[in-house]
């Protein structure tokens, strides 16, 4: 009905789920019309038959700029080699990246990234410059460094980089080959998100990833982390000569003024051209005398979320601490 009489309607982003036995799917009519739908997301497993349902839609929506794909994790049960699986996706999903005419962002869930890199790298390899915005969300184990830098690196033109993982899990990279990240010119936005199924540890693991790609991001100007009080250290070693705004999301509250001044004391200098410097403070109340010193430096100390986030890709449980995402 609303397809009907709002034949122009414009939609935020739609999201698919196909039904057993179900051929085109709820979001059908509003495509069929054409209506102007510029994001849309979508939850299969790569080896059933939804991919060829999604392709169909995707024809009917010229506007649309993002697909957000949800790999259910149906790979990891196949009794038949998964790899021949993996490459039959691959050309699944090759074609229907193909179809999207404004294509520029890439949002994938998943399991396993190392999987989700087999299945996409066809349509990176020929559309991968078209990607503007990527974000990797792996919901229970740790990303490999391997397989972040091999999506990266087919995406030249990358600006903004989301990745979403565990943080209190080690990486899981045991590979001997070593995937060399590319330098990423165009890189602007940077966050490395706690992936919200379980609270933050007292000590999260070191972020070698963060790391490599700060080194890489050579003009990178916006940064964002989720954190605790523990990782102080890890942090520290964090720099950026271009870097203009730093987003912190705490999830443990500082007991003390100068517990906040230890942790931002050696992290602040590191970035010399800073210039904003907000502290999410949702689940930590900071005490205002301990960012005194940051105000008197010039830096515009806020205590809201930055203009740059925009609503979340993933709907996360209601007790995940993911509250910020590209």
């Amino acid at each position: 009905m609303l397809a009907c009489f709002y034949p122009n309607v414009r939609l935020r982003d739609l999201e698919i789920n196909f039904f057993e036995g179900e051929q085109k799917g709820i979001a059908s009519p509003f495509l069929e019309v054409g209506a102007r739908v510029p994001a849309m997301g979508a939850t299969f497993s790569l080896t059933d038959t939804s991919l060829e349902k999604l392709s169909g839609l995707v024809k009917h929506a010229p506007y649309l700029r993002e697909l957000r794909v949800h790999v259910d994790g149906g790979v990891d049960r196949l009794t038949t080699d998964p790899e021949t699986r993996m490459q039959e996706a691959g050309v699944k999903l090759d074609k229907l990246v193909g179809q999207l005419t404004a294509f520029e962002s890439l949002a994938v869930r998943t399991d396993s990234l190392t999987g989700a890199v087999s299945a996409f790298e066809p349509a990176l390899l020929v559309r991968g410059e078209c990607i503007t915005s990527l974000h990797l969300c792996c919901e229970r184990t740790m990303m490999e460094s391997n397989a972040v830098y091999q999506m990266v690196n087919l995406c030249p033109r990358l600006c903004v980089l989301v990745l979403t993982l565990p943080l209190g899990k080690k990486d899981a990279s045991s590979s001997c080959s070593r995937t060399m990240l590319q330098p990423c010119h165009t890189l602007h936005t940077l966050a490395v998100l706690n992936s919200g199924w379980a609270s933050l540890p007292e000590d999260p693991c070191p972020l070698k990833i963060m790391h490599h790609i700060l080194e890489a991001a050579h003009n990178l100007k916006t940064l964002g982390l989720s954190c605790t009080m523990a990782m102080k250290d890890d942090l520290s070693t964090l720099a950026s000569d271009s870097l203009r705004s730093l987003h912190l999301q705490f999830t443990t509250q500082p007991g003390t003024p100068s517990e906040l001044a230890t942790f931002l004391n050696p992290l602040v200098p590191n970035f010399p051209h800073l210039r904003t410097l907000s502290l999410d403070e949702k689940f930590a109340q900071f005490p205002l005398e301990a960012l005194a010193p940051l105000l008197r430096t010039g830096i515009n100390v806020t205590k809201w979320v930055p203009e740059f986030l925009h609503p979340a890709k993933w709907e996360f449980p209601s007790e995940s601490v993911n509250i910020f995402s590209f």
